[in-house]
């Protein structure tokens, strides 16, 4: 489950596809990934894809649009909203305060 999730994260991803790729139904597979990692199927999607991100905001030649499309969110306003959940901060001050260090 988890190398599919991580080879498949920037892709759209629904529950269906991941529970076929597995072979579990929707309720065993995430009670299992919920035991095993303490965090839900699309909390873990959207670490990678925020992980994925921070890399694509450090490089100059993409705006925070093309940084969220890119880590496989579907809107900018959704990735500006799980960004500020994990990072404390959006991506715009992330940005600036990735400038302003160096």
């Amino acid at each position: 489950i988890v190398r599919y999730v991580n080879n498949n994260f920037k892709e759209p991803l629904t529950l269906d596809d991941i529970c076929s790729n597995a072979k579990y139904s929707k309720y065993a597979l995430c009670h299992i990934f919920k035991s095993v990692t303490e965090a839900t199927i699309f909390e873990y999607v959207n670490y990678l894809r925020i992980q994925y991100s921070l890399d694509k905001l450090r490089q100059k030649d993409y705006t925070v649009s093309e940084a969220a499309m890119e880590s496989g969110f579907s809107s900018v306003s959704y990735f500006n909203r799980v960004f500020k959940t994990f990072m404390g901060c959006s991506p715009s001050v992330y940005r600036k305060f990735l400038r302003e260090a160096y």
